[in-house]
């Protein structure tokens, strides 16, 4: 997990929970960290800025796509995609933190289950050879 100025408190009840934190920056500086943080990760939470939760915009982050693609579940908080990913399996939305808590039991109850589901919707939304085509088709 990524947290600039973390409360030390804070960080160590995240510890100890089982939780790694990192240098969001150190992480994400070259393309081979940022790979290697995604790839040592069970799946990502997260939360999205005030004004993708609130319009609803529909906004995904590609970090996400990232995790989906790699067989990693991820749990997200609402910002409108459920209007078009699919969620519930591999991929979760949550607007309340019991929706979110109940959306990572999920994923830990059925891991394996949940990875499959999370490559899937990457390879279904997400393929640079479908999404583009799908594109080019659109625009000739």
């Amino acid at each position: 997990m990524g947290m600039a100025r973390m409360r030390e408190d804070a960080a160590k009840e995240f510890r100890v929970a089982g939780w790694t934190i990192f240098d969001p920056q150190e992480a994400t500086r070259t393309c081979a960290g940022f790979a290697n943080v995604i790839g040592h990760a069970a799946g990502e939470f997260t939360v999205v800025k005030d004004i993708y939760a609130g319009i609803p915009s529909g906004w995904f982050s590609d970090r996400s796509a990232c995790f989906l693609a790699t067989g990693r579940p991820v749990v997200a908080q609402n910002s409108g995609f459920d209007a078009w990913l699919p969620c519930g399996k591999g991929l979760f939305n949550f607007s309340t933190l019991e929706q979110a808590a109940e959306a990572l039991g999920q994923v830990e109850a059925d891991y394996s289950r949940h990875s499959a589901a999370a490559r899937n919707i990457a390879e279904r939304f997400f393929d640079g050879r479908k999404v583009l085509g799908e594109l080019i088709e659109k625009i000739i």
